[in-house]
């Protein structure tokens, strides 16, 4: 009786956010629709319009940068039936949405190069966009490649000159104006009257990757903070043909798919009010974080925006296979890693491993490579709720350790699918018709046997020498007769640890093991240097590592001003690919091996950082 009452405590607390979200929604759209769309007649100029949204001078002075990307509130709530609109930025956002004057500026180009269907550019504007913006812009592959050689030889500055230049009231860099102009190709092929007789030669996609080669900055932001995949997701449906190949392309340029604009929009808020699936699935792969709010209310995530409303059923299952892939930095994409196919009609085919291969967003599927029973290898397009990433264990054959029942200790099976509410495996065991649910901790691969240094036995678990975590012993008369012959090797190895306490060593939040005196306790522990994005507005010396271990009974910070030696010796573990040779963790992790002393002190050895464990 106590957990249901429990539980509908729990439903309720949801059904009152969910109709607080709604409400808000509800009034912010109200608001909009009674004084910010209405400023789209405003008789404010986009002149005028710029000077009460941007720093000027700072973009003056900054003609090949981002210049002012301070934050905009349009809507700010007032309370749960109320919401304030400014009209002067929603006019600033309508300006962007109208793409400014970049339209007047190109058709004055055009005007005056001369421009000739087959033939092209006949002569060099005066008028307008630069000759290199107007190259981009109508997807002029030749042209751009002269310009780019010329400023090669040139030299350095002049080929970033000429890829960062900032043109129009929009402040559009020429990979920018690549994207506008293949949406203004697309929309205009598709019957929307231009002044421009395109030519069927250009290829914006093409442009877009001689400029990236070229060395242009993916992350570049216009005057509104809008990004390339912030352009390359909110373009109309019949440009996606263009605009997500070259999002694709920035998936190869690592370009941050969470960077906000000035109105606090990540590109996949815009993307889940429109319902783009196609568009979704790019930012996704790329690492996109359905969970990330706007910058001035958290609340408002995709997904709270998507579960919102009504028919968004696929994009609301693609945010969910995601989530279930979240990582540090976003979410991990699904390229190259192995997946389990589930939910399809050919049963046969229901879990069956594979690897993920390319992403075809307009088809919304992935290539997956698997092979079948008596078959090659084959190649199946598959869409992305019929796919479920391999996550730790899953799939291999395992040997339960450390269980309080010992008669299940030492026997294998195949590991089954993490259960993430219980934080369990469901294992398979060979001979058994049942699965058991069993931690993390308490599983090895299949295999992965140790050796004692002294008799050679190998077993699944066994002892390690208490100082240096190198070797490993079955017991200790075999520790008492090898010891001779490793004490010098021994010696050598520890010239790598650490020794720490928890309790000053860093911020006041720590946890230790109790060990009774004169006993010392090993385990595996995980240390997680601070990104980049954390890290700003503090000082140089409050920046801290954190140490912790699979249960997080032992778990610490390591401050860079408490205690600076330890500090660089964590930080260079992980950062340094000498040492950490796995480069998935490269930079953010590492696990080293530690010992817990009965005075609360912690060693840590930074010398032989361990594999990836399954925790």
């Amino acid at each position: 009786m106590r957990g249901g009452r429990a539980e509908a405590t729990r439903a309720e607390g949801r059904r009152v956010m969910q109709d607080a979200m709604q409400d808000v929604m509800a009034a912010a759209r109200e608001a909009c629709s009674a004084e910010a769309y209405a400023s789209g007649n405003s008789t404010l100029t986009p002149d005028e319009v710029l000077r009460a949204t941007c720093d000027v001078e700072a973009n003056l002075r900054d003609p090949f940068g981002d210049g002012d990307q301070s934050f905009l509130e349009i809507v700010s709530i007032v309370d749960r039936r109320n919401a304030r609109v400014d009209p002067e930025k929603q006019a600033l956002k309508n300006l962007w949405c109208d793409a400014g004057d970049f339209f007047g500026a190109f058709s004055a180009a055009i005007r005056a190069c001369g421009y000739k269907k087959g033939l092209g550019i006949t002569r060099e504007p005066e008028t307008g966009l630069s000759p290199f913006m107007l190259a981009c812009a109508l997807g002029d592959a030749m042209r751009v490649r002269a310009a780019l050689a010329a400023a090669h030889e040139a030299g350095e500055e002049a080929t970033f000159r000429l890829l960062e230049r900032r043109e129009t009231n929009l402040r559009v860099p020429p990979l920018h104006a690549v994207v506008i102009g293949a949406n203004n190709k697309m929309t205009t092929e598709a019957g929307v009257k231009n002044q421009c007789p395109w030519s069927h030669n250009a290829d914006h996609v093409q442009v877009a990757r001689q400029l990236l080669d070229a060395g242009a900055r993916p992350d570049a932001k216009d005057v509104c903070g809008y990004t390339m995949f912030h352009r390359c997701t909110s373009a109309p449906q019949q440009t996606w043909e263009i605009t997500l190949e070259i999002g694709k392309l920035l998936l190869d340029a690592r370009v941050d798919p969470n960077a906000l604009n000035r109105f606090g929009d990540p590109p996949l808020g815009e993307v889940a009010m429109g319902n783009k699936i196609a568009c979704a699935l790019l930012l996704l792969e790329a690492g996109a974080n359905p969970m990330q709010g706007n910058h001035f209310e958290r609340s408002m995530t995709p997904d709270a925006l998507v579960r919102q409303m009504p028919g968004h059923y696929d994009l609301a299952a693609a945010f969910s296979h995601a989530i279930t892939r979240k990582c540090v930095n976003g979410t991990q994409r699904l390229q190259g890693r192995p997946v389990v196919l589930h939910g399809l009609n050919k049963a046969e085919l229901n879990g069956i491993r594979g690897v993920c291969g390319r992403l075809f967003p307009l088809k919304q599927r992935y290539a997956v490579t698997v092979r079948l029973v008596g078959c090659s290898e084959q190649e199946l397009l598959v869409q992305i709720k019929n796919l479920r990433a391999v996550r730790g264990l899953e799939g291999q054959r395992v040997v339960l350790v450390g269980l309080s029942r010992e008669e299940l200790n030492g026997r294998e099976g195949v590991c089954g699918m993490l259960d993430d509410v219980r934080g369990r495996y469901a294992v398979r065991l060979d001979g058994d018709s049942a699965d058991v649910n069993v931690k993390p901790q308490n599983l090895e691969a299949a295999g992965s046997q140790v050796t004692c240094l002294q008799c050679g036995k190998t077993a699944v678990r066994m002892d390690k020498c208490g100082k240096c975590f190198k070797v490993h012993f079955c017991g200790a008369a075999c520790v008492a007769a090898g010891w001779a012959a490793h004490a010098e090797s021994c010696k050598a190895s520890r010239a790598g640890q650490i020794k720490l306490d928890p309790r000053t060593c860093g911020p006041p939040h720590w946890s230790v093991y109790d060990v009774p005196a004169g006993r010392e306790r090993t385990t595996i522990v995980k240390v997680q240097v601070p990104l980049p994005r954390f890290l700003e507005g503090l000082e140089e010396d409050q920046s801290s590592i954190l140490v912790y271990n699979c249960k997080h009974d032992l778990d610490f910070f390591v401050g860079k001003g408490t205690c600076p030696q330890s500090y660089a010796a964590l930080r260079a573990v992980v950062c340094s690919p000498a040492k950490n040779a796995h480069e998935q963790l490269l930079g953010r992790k590492a696990y080293l091996s530690a010992k817990c002393h009965s005075d609360g002190t912690v060693t840590i050895d930074c010398q032989d950082p361990l594999p990836p464990q399954n925790w």
